[in-house]
């Protein structure tokens, strides 16, 4: 926090596995959680693989169990997720939506993006004039 200049921002810093323990922030509640966990059912290979790679999908499992522990009554959770998992056939929709259950959560809405490639692909040819004779290229 200090080396990028933040340190002034933060009011609690706690290094924690996931979530911090009840005694790190007098058991504060939150009204937002946002996660953007690992996204690949795999092993992680590297330390950077684990940014990636969640075997068993276990870190998004206990997360969606665990939130639930550290939301005000009307908190949201916002999940950050690629489906490339479940385009690789990975995993499926409906064991994303088991973990929600398990978890008591409910996904209220999804808000789907497009890669910069399915934005080109949906996006028609720009068409060319057509040059009469004499106009100028």
């Amino acid at each position: 926090m200090q080396r990028f200049g933040f340190s002034d921002r933060a009011d609690l810093i706690v290094e924690a596995d996931l979530f911090p323990p009840a005694s790190a922030n007098d058991g504060q509640k939150f009204d937002v959680i946002l996660f953007n966990p690992p996204w690949i059912p795999g092993d992680a290979a590297t330390i950077l693989d684990q940014a990636v790679y969640d075997s068993d999908q276990r870190i998004l499992r206990r997360f969606l169990t665990e939130a639930q522990h550290h939301l005000n009554q009307n908190g949201e959770v916002y999940l950050m997720l690629s489906n490339l998992g479940m385009l690789l056939g990975l995993f499926e929709e409906q064991d994303l939506q088991q973990m929600f259950r398990d978890g008591s959560l409910e996904a209220v809405q999804v808000h789907e993006t497009l890669s910069k490639a399915k934005q080109e692909e949906k996006t028609p040819p720009k068409q060319k004039k057509k040059q009469k004779p004499g106009d100028e290229i």
